[in-house]
């Protein structure tokens, strides 16, 4: 058996039901409000509707389902996409409710085949890892986002540039340890306004990044926060205050930035030059205002 049809009194499916199934195709009911953890984990399932009562879907429940290819869970209830959701899947394309909440830890790790995605505005949290290792190509981040975390787009080695949305007055936002470390093809990041705390290494091992631009509302930035190991022609700072920068113990030298060598450029607020070349003596040559 290959295809199913749920009858309409189901209201829920319970965890690991179609695990390791060969089922490929699943006509959902509408009334169905919950897919339980691990469901169709490692089974063969390629095509599934998602009715509009759907409320949850579980852990791990389409975890290596690598003929699943196109998702559209945009007329669902979902508000979380829950841990390791669809981590080493077959994923190419997947369409987010618009009312979603949150993408958790390890939601698309993996996902290879996943190139483009686009995140909604009322989505504030992006979990530990939710896309390393994935074949996204840019990503856009929207001034809502309260933390992207740990590790959360590290890895993602196709990925060429990031970009933010519209300006913001929101702040609090955080960017957690390495949350872009190793995405090799990145050449351009800007990120959104929101953000105020950088927790560091935040584009180590990122060998093309040339151009980083900072969020206007940016109070502090962690180890490494700034320095890839390799050249970088430019990083903007838009706030007119210098962010607070993590320093090596007994050095006057913060190591937040490129090695002096590493750096062509760094711009700042034209009212700010001389307070970030009072604070940034090593770099002094290089801070110029716009």
């Amino acid at each position: 058996m290959t295809s199913i049809v749920l009858p309409n009194n189901i209201r829920e499916i319970s965890g690991n039901v179609f695990e390791k199934s060969d089922i490929t195709e699943i006509i959902l009911n509408d009334g169905l409000e919950k897919i339980g953890d691990c469901c169709f984990l490692d089974s063969k399932i390629k095509n599934i509707n998602f009715p509009s009562s759907l409320k949850y879907i579980g852990k791990a429940v389409f975890q290596d389902c690598m003929q699943l290819e196109n998702v559209d869970i945009s007329q669902t209830q979902i508000e979380v996409i829950s841990e390791s959701a669809f981590i080493d899947s077959g994923l190419k394309e997947i369409i987010l409710p618009s009312n979603l909440k949150e993408i958790a830890s390890q939601a698309f790790y993996g996902t290879a085949n996943l190139q483009n995605i686009s995140i909604s505005r009322s989505t504030t949290v992006i979990g530990n890892k939710a896309f390393y290792n994935s074949g996204l190509t840019s990503i856009t981040l929207h001034n809502g986002l309260n933390t992207i975390g740990y590790m959360a787009f590290a890895n993602c080695t196709g990925l060429t540039k990031i970009s933010k949305t519209s300006e913001s007055t929101n702040t609090g936002g955080r960017i957690l340890i390495g949350a872009f470390q190793d995405c090799t093809s990145l050449t351009e990041a800007t990120l959104p306004d929101n953000i105020t705390t950088m927790e560091g290494y935040t584009f180590i091992g990122c060998e093309k990044l040339g151009k980083i631009i900072l969020p206007k509302n940016l109070k502090s930035i962690g180890d490494l926060g700034l320095r890839t190991n390799y050249d970088v022609s430019t990083i903007v700072f838009n706030s007119l205050e210098i962010p607070v920068l993590s320093n090596i113990p007994d050095s006057s030298i913060p190591n937040v930035l490129p090695f002096v060598d590493n750096i062509n450029e760094i711009l700042v607020p034209s009212q700010s030059v001389e307070e970030y070349k009072n604070r940034l003596t090593s770099y002094a040559n290089k801070i110029k205002g716009f």
